[in-house]
């Protein structure tokens, strides 16, 4: 994979309301489990749709987790899980 340079403050932040459109359901469910497909899944069609394209920042992890219900720690498990699978990078 082929790693780009980009800057961050050169970057655009996609607005959490793009994500709001349906939320996972969480109950009795493993939330980072459940958060992290539908994560992938809303990524996979933003970039199918042109509604998301390659160096765009996501929402703040404090912005998920207010708009999951969910902790911090759910959101930062979340995004290691996209990170060890390819969704994601982080520096």
């Amino acid at each position: 994979m082929k790693y780009i340079n980009y800057k961050k403050n050169d970057l655009e932040r996609i607005s959490i309301e793009t994500f709001k459109t349906s939320l996972p359901e969480l109950k009795n469910v493993n939330k980072t489990e459940a958060i992290s497909k539908w994560l992938m899944e809303r990524i996979d069609n933003g970039i199918k749709s042109n509604l998301y394209s390659s160096g765009q920042l996501l929402p703040t992890k404090a912005e998920f987790a207010y708009a999951l219900g969910v902790s911090l720690g759910t959101i930062q498990n979340v995004l290691r899980t996209l990170e060890d699978n390819d969704y994601i990078f982080s520096k």
